[in-house]
């Protein structure tokens, strides 16, 4: 959250990037052998899985901090100010 800006395209591109990372992360798990599916694996779906889900965390964070709270905090660990 520490990264979320006001900007409705730069909040899409965060999710849809870090949604990404984490697709990416369990394809090289998984051709690493750390874990199986017993199904297979569908990163199509799993894409879209992660990006509902974080979408819903952003939300529900703005919602119960606050924007102001989020987007003026003092601490940031921003590589870009």
């Amino acid at each position: 959250m520490n990264w979320m800006q006001r900007n409705q395209l730069y909040k899409i591109l965060l999710v849809s990037s870090f949604s990404g990372l984490l697709v990416l992360s369990a394809h090289l798990f998984e051709k690493l052998d750390a874990f199986t599916y017993l199904n297979g694996f569908n990163h199509a779906l799993d894409f879209v899985l992660n990006v509902a889900g974080l979408s819903f965390l952003v939300w529900i964070s703005l919602a119960l901090v606050g924007e102001e709270t989020i987007y003026l905090a003092e601490n940031k660990t921003r590589f870009i100010k």
